[in-house]
């Protein structure tokens, strides 16, 4: 969040070069692109987390999680699940930025529960 406290007298253009300096500041540590996730893809997110093993894969493999996907969201069907894949891990990389080969999904479902209450 950037949060601004400017006198009355601040011109527009004044206001937001002080908000993109603010902006750029927190992009410039290495935070993820700062934007919502909408309805779907944080959908997707907590269906697919609850479904890894420890090593960040399926338990029941992709297609599995593909069909129950599409079986229990049917307004937002994927074609296959290579597709459903796909979308999972560029979420994934927005959401938890962390170093190749880190497939612990125990700090992710904490994560998730801080900003969506309980995950079951």
């Amino acid at each position: 969040t950037v949060t601004l406290t400017i006198p009355y007298w601040t011109s527009g253009a004044d206001v937001e070069a002080a908000y993109l300096r603010g902006r750029r500041e927190l992009l410039d540590t290495g935070l993820p692109e700062l934007r919502p996730m909408n309805e779907n893809s944080a959908a997707l997110v907590l269906f697919v987390v609850q479904t890894l093993d420890t090593n960040g894969q399926p338990r029941q493999g992709w297609p599995r999680v593909w069909q129950e996907w599409n079986e229990r969201h049917p307004q937002w069907r994927y074609s296959d699940w290579q597709a459903l894949n796909s979308r999972y891990r560029r979420l994934e990389k927005t959401v938890w930025p962390s170093p190749a080969g880190n497939t612990d999904v125990g700090p992710r479902l904490d994560s998730l529960e801080k900003l969506l209450g309980p995950v079951q």
